[in-house]
């Protein structure tokens, strides 16, 4: 009986923290989810960087980078 008793107990946590990892990872993809909708909707454009790489389309190095000032078109 008391075999049947710990084979129990262990199936039940191994049961529990099985839903909590998937309850986690849901949660994860929710809130990446939400954070990426938040960054879509309220983030702003600030400038632009333009990069060259190499003949190997390798190691990119930053050739001009740009900050927009008040009033100036981002378009």
């Amino acid at each position: 009986m008391a075999e049947n008793k710990k084979n129990s107990l262990v199936k039940t946590s191994v049961s529990v923290w099985l839903r909590l990892f998937f309850a986690s990872l849901m949660c994860f993809f929710v809130w990446f989810s939400f954070e990426a909708l938040g960054v879509g909707i309220f983030g702003d454009v600030t400038g632009y960087e333009i990069y060259q790489y190499d003949e190997n389309g390798e190691n990119p190095q930053l050739i001009v980078s740009h900050t927009y000032v008040d009033g100036e078109d981002t378009s």
